[in-house]
Protein backbone atom coordinates (compact mmCIF):
# COMPACT_ATOMS: atom_id res chain seq x y z
CA UNK A 1 0.00 0.00 0.00
CA UNK A 2 1.43 3.30 -0.68
CA UNK A 3 2.15 5.50 2.23
CA UNK A 4 0.08 9.41 2.04
CA UNK A 5 1.70 12.52 1.03
CA UNK A 6 1.18 15.86 2.72
CA UNK A 7 2.01 19.23 1.72
CA UNK A 8 3.27 20.94 4.76
CA UNK A 9 2.93 24.67 5.15
CA UNK A 10 4.96 26.69 8.17
CA UNK A 11 4.33 29.99 9.01
CA UNK A 12 5.85 31.88 11.75
CA UNK A 13 3.96 34.23 14.96
CA UNK A 14 5.06 36.71 17.53
CA UNK A 15 7.86 37.73 15.08
CA UNK A 16 9.97 41.13 16.96
CA UNK A 17 13.17 40.41 15.12
CA UNK A 18 15.78 40.19 18.00
CA UNK A 19 13.53 41.16 20.60
CA UNK A 20 13.17 39.35 23.78
CA UNK A 21 11.43 42.32 25.94
CA UNK A 22 8.01 43.17 23.10
CA UNK A 23 5.36 42.88 25.72
CA UNK A 24 3.23 43.14 22.28
CA UNK A 25 4.57 39.74 21.43
CA UNK A 26 5.74 37.67 24.41
CA UNK A 27 5.24 34.55 22.58
CA UNK A 28 7.23 33.11 19.28
CA UNK A 29 5.79 30.18 17.84
CA UNK A 30 6.00 28.33 14.42
CA UNK A 31 2.20 27.22 12.99
CA UNK A 32 2.34 23.39 11.01
CA UNK A 33 -1.15 23.24 8.41
CA UNK A 34 -0.85 19.45 6.32
CA UNK A 35 -2.30 19.37 3.29
CA UNK A 36 -3.09 15.53 1.88
CA UNK A 37 -2.02 15.54 -1.60
CA UNK A 38 -5.55 14.29 -2.29
CA UNK A 39 -7.03 17.40 -1.56
CA UNK A 40 -4.77 20.29 -2.48
CA UNK A 41 -5.57 21.34 -5.85
CA UNK A 42 -9.33 21.62 -5.08
CA UNK A 43 -8.51 23.21 -1.64
CA UNK A 44 -6.09 25.75 -3.41
CA UNK A 45 -8.74 26.27 -6.44
CA UNK A 46 -11.43 27.55 -3.43
CA UNK A 47 -9.11 29.05 -1.58
CA UNK A 48 -8.40 31.11 -5.43
CA UNK A 49 -11.98 31.69 -4.90
CA UNK A 50 -12.89 33.24 -2.08
CA UNK A 51 -9.75 35.47 -2.77
CA UNK A 52 -10.96 36.74 -6.51
CA UNK A 53 -14.74 36.94 -4.89
CA UNK A 54 -13.43 39.66 -2.33
CA UNK A 55 -11.59 41.48 -5.03
CA UNK A 56 -14.30 41.48 -7.34
CA UNK A 57 -16.57 43.35 -4.37
CA UNK A 58 -13.89 45.93 -3.37
CA UNK A 59 -12.71 46.64 -6.74
CA UNK A 60 -9.19 46.05 -6.34
CA UNK A 61 -8.59 44.60 -9.65
CA UNK A 62 -6.14 41.97 -8.65
CA UNK A 63 -6.44 38.80 -6.51
CA UNK A 64 -5.68 40.17 -3.00
CA UNK A 65 -3.51 38.31 -0.56
CA UNK A 66 -5.55 36.27 2.16
CA UNK A 67 -3.73 37.20 5.13
CA UNK A 68 -6.02 36.84 8.04
CA UNK A 69 -4.54 40.17 9.99
CA UNK A 70 -5.34 42.35 7.71
CA UNK A 71 -8.82 40.64 6.71
CA UNK A 72 -9.51 40.50 10.37
CA UNK A 73 -8.56 44.09 11.04
CA UNK A 74 -9.89 44.91 7.49
CA UNK A 75 -6.61 46.95 6.53
CA UNK A 76 -4.22 46.80 3.87
CA UNK A 77 -5.77 46.81 0.73
CA UNK A 78 -9.09 45.57 2.86
CA UNK A 79 -8.94 49.43 4.52
CA UNK A 80 -9.00 51.46 1.41
CA UNK A 81 -9.66 49.87 -2.00
CA UNK A 82 -10.45 51.58 -4.94
CA UNK A 83 -14.22 51.86 -4.90
CA UNK A 84 -14.06 53.41 -1.67
CA UNK A 85 -16.19 50.47 0.08
CA UNK A 86 -14.69 48.82 2.95
CA UNK A 87 -15.61 45.04 3.92
CA UNK A 88 -17.97 45.38 7.33
CA UNK A 89 -16.89 43.32 10.49
CA UNK A 90 -19.61 41.11 10.00
CA UNK A 91 -18.82 40.36 6.40
CA UNK A 92 -14.87 40.17 7.06
CA UNK A 93 -15.60 37.54 9.34
CA UNK A 94 -18.42 35.80 7.12
CA UNK A 95 -15.00 35.32 4.88
CA UNK A 96 -12.84 34.18 7.20
CA UNK A 97 -15.41 31.26 7.84
CA UNK A 98 -15.42 30.64 4.52
CA UNK A 99 -12.00 30.39 4.78
CA UNK A 100 -11.90 27.83 7.43
CA UNK A 101 -14.59 25.92 6.25
CA UNK A 102 -12.62 25.07 3.10
CA UNK A 103 -9.82 23.94 5.31
CA UNK A 104 -12.39 21.77 7.05
CA UNK A 105 -13.59 20.21 3.61
CA UNK A 106 -9.94 19.85 2.68
CA UNK A 107 -9.01 17.70 6.04
CA UNK A 108 -5.96 20.10 6.44
CA UNK A 109 -4.39 19.28 9.91
CA UNK A 110 -2.30 21.15 12.67
CA UNK A 111 0.52 21.29 14.99
CA UNK A 112 2.40 24.07 16.49
CA UNK A 113 5.95 24.69 18.47
CA UNK A 114 5.90 27.76 20.45
CA UNK A 115 8.24 29.27 23.75
CA UNK A 116 7.78 32.28 25.77
CA UNK A 117 10.41 34.98 24.84
CA UNK A 118 11.24 35.66 28.64
CA UNK A 119 12.53 31.71 28.70
CA UNK A 120 14.81 32.59 25.70
CA UNK A 121 15.94 35.74 27.84
CA UNK A 122 17.09 33.71 30.90
CA UNK A 123 18.98 31.07 28.88
CA UNK A 124 20.72 34.09 27.23
CA UNK A 125 21.26 35.14 30.46
CA UNK A 126 22.61 32.31 32.22
CA UNK A 127 24.59 31.24 29.60
CA UNK A 128 26.67 35.08 29.66
CA UNK A 129 26.89 35.08 33.54
CA UNK A 130 28.61 31.45 33.64
CA UNK A 131 31.43 33.05 31.38
CA UNK A 132 34.37 33.39 33.70
CA UNK A 133 35.85 36.53 32.28
CA UNK A 134 34.49 39.74 33.58
CA UNK A 135 34.70 41.61 30.48
CA UNK A 136 33.85 39.33 28.16
CA UNK A 137 30.70 38.98 30.19
CA UNK A 138 30.35 42.44 30.41
CA UNK A 139 30.61 43.07 26.66
CA UNK A 140 28.16 40.25 25.92
CA UNK A 141 26.10 42.01 28.37
CA UNK A 142 26.21 45.56 26.54
CA UNK A 143 25.65 43.84 22.64
CA UNK A 144 22.28 41.91 24.19
CA UNK A 145 21.41 44.70 25.92
CA UNK A 146 20.79 43.68 28.85
CA UNK A 147 20.09 40.02 27.46
CA UNK A 148 16.92 41.45 25.85
CA UNK A 149 18.69 41.06 22.27
CA UNK A 150 19.05 37.67 20.54
CA UNK A 151 22.45 37.88 18.05
CA UNK A 152 20.23 36.17 15.52
CA UNK A 153 16.94 35.64 13.84
CA UNK A 154 14.97 34.03 16.62
CA UNK A 155 13.41 31.67 14.08
CA UNK A 156 16.82 29.65 14.09
CA UNK A 157 16.16 28.59 17.46
CA UNK A 158 12.44 27.39 17.01
CA UNK A 159 12.63 25.96 13.22
CA UNK A 160 14.46 22.94 14.24
CA UNK A 161 11.78 21.71 17.03
CA UNK A 162 9.45 22.23 13.64
CA UNK A 163 11.09 20.28 11.63
CA UNK A 164 11.54 17.56 14.39
CA UNK A 165 7.92 17.55 15.68
CA UNK A 166 7.15 17.70 11.56
CA UNK A 167 8.74 14.64 11.33
CA UNK A 168 7.48 12.72 14.39
CA UNK A 169 3.96 13.61 12.62
CA UNK A 170 4.79 11.75 10.03
CA UNK A 171 6.36 8.89 11.52
CA UNK A 172 2.91 8.57 13.54
CA UNK A 173 0.46 9.09 10.46
CA UNK A 174 2.94 6.33 8.22
CA UNK A 175 3.33 9.23 5.59
CA UNK A 176 5.61 11.54 3.61
CA UNK A 177 5.79 14.65 3.14
CA UNK A 178 7.53 18.10 1.73
CA UNK A 179 7.82 21.21 3.61
CA UNK A 180 7.02 24.97 2.58
CA UNK A 181 7.45 27.91 4.60
CA UNK A 182 6.73 31.66 4.95
CA UNK A 183 9.63 34.00 3.75
CA UNK A 184 10.48 36.86 5.92
CA UNK A 185 11.84 38.90 2.61
CA UNK A 186 13.24 38.56 -0.26
CA UNK A 187 17.24 38.37 1.27
CA UNK A 188 16.94 36.52 4.00
CA UNK A 189 18.90 33.39 4.34
CA UNK A 190 15.99 31.77 5.84
CA UNK A 191 15.67 28.77 3.19
CA UNK A 192 19.55 27.92 3.62
CA UNK A 193 19.84 27.48 7.06
CA UNK A 194 16.56 25.75 6.54
CA UNK A 195 18.58 23.40 4.73
CA UNK A 196 21.43 23.28 6.96
CA UNK A 197 19.52 22.26 9.53
CA UNK A 198 17.63 19.24 7.21
CA UNK A 199 21.32 18.47 6.58
CA UNK A 200 21.77 17.45 9.72
CA UNK A 201 19.16 15.65 10.93
CA UNK A 202 19.00 13.67 7.61
CA UNK A 203 22.96 12.49 8.55
CA UNK A 204 21.63 11.88 12.13
CA UNK A 205 18.45 9.26 10.57
CA UNK A 206 15.94 11.89 12.24
CA UNK A 207 14.69 12.68 8.41
CA UNK A 208 12.89 9.66 7.13
CA UNK A 209 9.47 11.01 5.85
CA UNK A 210 10.06 14.63 5.12
CA UNK A 211 11.24 14.78 1.47
CA UNK A 212 13.93 17.49 0.58
CA UNK A 213 14.85 20.03 2.35
CA UNK A 214 12.02 23.02 3.44
CA UNK A 215 11.33 25.52 0.62
CA UNK A 216 10.70 28.72 1.62
CA UNK A 217 7.25 30.37 -0.29
CA UNK A 218 5.66 34.06 -1.14
CA UNK A 219 2.32 34.44 0.60
CA UNK A 220 1.72 36.87 -2.22
CA UNK A 221 1.94 34.10 -4.86
CA UNK A 222 1.32 30.51 -2.41
CA UNK A 223 -2.88 30.82 -1.45
CA UNK A 224 -2.09 27.55 0.52
CA UNK A 225 0.13 29.40 3.10
CA UNK A 226 -3.27 30.51 4.22
CA UNK A 227 -3.81 27.55 6.23
CA UNK A 228 -0.99 28.10 8.35
CA UNK A 229 -1.36 31.80 8.33
CA UNK A 230 -4.83 31.57 9.31
CA UNK A 231 -4.78 28.72 12.00
CA UNK A 232 -1.98 30.48 13.64
CA UNK A 233 -3.51 33.29 14.01
CA UNK A 234 -6.10 31.91 16.25
CA UNK A 235 -4.50 29.00 17.75
CA UNK A 236 -1.66 31.80 19.10
CA UNK A 237 -4.73 33.86 20.03
CA UNK A 238 -5.65 31.03 22.60
CA UNK A 239 -2.07 30.38 23.63
CA UNK A 240 -1.92 34.26 24.95
CA UNK A 241 -4.94 33.81 26.49
CA UNK A 242 -4.58 30.63 28.20
CA UNK A 243 -0.78 30.82 29.75
CA UNK A 244 -0.19 34.32 30.14
CA UNK A 245 -4.18 35.62 30.61
CA UNK A 246 -3.61 38.23 27.54
CA UNK A 247 -7.06 39.57 26.76
CA UNK A 248 -8.03 38.33 22.94
CA UNK A 249 -11.54 38.89 20.84
CA UNK A 250 -13.64 36.06 21.81
CA UNK A 251 -14.63 35.27 18.25
CA UNK A 252 -10.88 34.37 17.81
CA UNK A 253 -11.03 31.86 20.00
CA UNK A 254 -14.14 30.38 19.27
CA UNK A 255 -12.44 29.85 15.88
CA UNK A 256 -9.98 27.79 17.07
CA UNK A 257 -12.03 25.76 18.91
CA UNK A 258 -14.27 25.18 16.19
CA UNK A 259 -12.07 24.77 13.47
CA UNK A 260 -8.44 24.38 14.79
CA UNK A 261 -8.29 22.47 17.80
CA UNK A 262 -10.36 19.61 16.74
CA UNK A 263 -8.07 18.72 13.96
CA UNK A 264 -4.84 18.79 15.35
CA UNK A 265 -2.21 15.84 13.20
CA UNK A 266 -1.84 13.84 16.47
CA UNK A 267 -3.72 14.78 19.96
CA UNK A 268 -1.31 14.81 22.64
CA UNK A 269 -3.77 14.85 24.96
CA UNK A 270 -5.39 11.52 24.35
CA UNK A 271 -4.26 9.06 27.16
CA UNK A 272 -4.67 5.93 24.98
CA UNK A 273 -2.04 7.09 23.09
CA UNK A 274 1.25 7.28 25.79
CA UNK A 275 3.68 6.93 23.24
CA UNK A 276 2.58 9.92 21.34
CA UNK A 277 2.47 11.67 24.54
CA UNK A 278 5.69 10.46 25.67
CA UNK A 279 7.73 11.57 22.81
CA UNK A 280 5.98 15.23 22.72
CA UNK A 281 6.81 15.96 26.22
CA UNK A 282 10.86 14.30 24.82
CA UNK A 283 10.38 16.82 21.81
CA UNK A 284 9.61 19.56 24.30
CA UNK A 285 12.21 18.74 26.25
CA UNK A 286 14.81 18.63 23.42
CA UNK A 287 13.90 21.78 22.32
CA UNK A 288 14.88 23.93 25.60
CA UNK A 289 17.87 22.42 25.51
CA UNK A 290 18.07 23.52 21.36
CA UNK A 291 17.97 26.95 22.79
CA UNK A 292 20.78 26.67 25.13
CA UNK A 293 23.19 24.47 22.43
CA UNK A 294 22.33 27.35 20.24
CA UNK A 295 23.10 30.22 22.57
CA UNK A 296 26.55 28.20 23.63
CA UNK A 297 27.93 28.53 19.49
CA UNK A 298 29.40 31.52 18.08
CA UNK A 299 25.38 32.47 15.64
CA UNK A 300 27.71 32.87 12.29
CA UNK A 301 28.84 29.00 12.39
CA UNK A 302 24.95 27.94 11.96
CA UNK A 303 25.97 24.79 10.72
CA UNK A 304 27.16 23.96 14.07
CA UNK A 305 24.05 24.75 16.05
CA UNK A 306 22.17 22.94 13.52
CA UNK A 307 24.11 20.03 13.95
CA UNK A 308 24.24 20.62 18.06
CA UNK A 309 20.30 20.19 17.70
CA UNK A 310 20.61 17.04 15.65
CA UNK A 311 22.34 15.64 18.13
CA UNK A 312 19.50 16.71 21.19
CA UNK A 313 16.70 15.01 19.11
CA UNK A 314 19.04 11.93 18.13
CA UNK A 315 17.61 9.34 21.47
CA UNK A 316 14.20 10.92 21.00
CA UNK A 317 13.95 9.20 17.45
CA UNK A 318 16.79 6.95 17.89
CA UNK A 319 17.09 6.89 13.74
CA UNK A 320 19.75 5.03 11.85
CA UNK A 321 22.55 6.62 10.28
CA UNK A 322 22.39 8.04 6.71
CA UNK A 323 25.48 8.97 4.68
CA UNK A 324 26.44 12.20 4.10
CA UNK A 325 25.05 13.58 1.10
Amino acid sequence: MSKDFYLIYIDEYGNSGPRLDDPQQPIYGLQIAFIKSCNWLALEKELLTIAESIGHILGLGETPRLHMVDLFQRKGLFYKPPRGYRLSVEEAYGWIEQVFNAFKKADVRYWNVYEAKSNYATELREKIEAIPDFATREELRRKTRDYTRLPVHIRKLLFPTALAATEFALRKMDAYGIVFFDQENEKDDSELEAYKIYNAFRKKGIIRQILESPTKKDSRVSVLLATADFSGYVAFADVLKSNLDIPKKPILLEWNEKYVKPYQVIDINDARDNDAYAAYAALMSGMRSAIEAGLAHDYDDSLSVAESVAILYEDIFRGEEYEPF
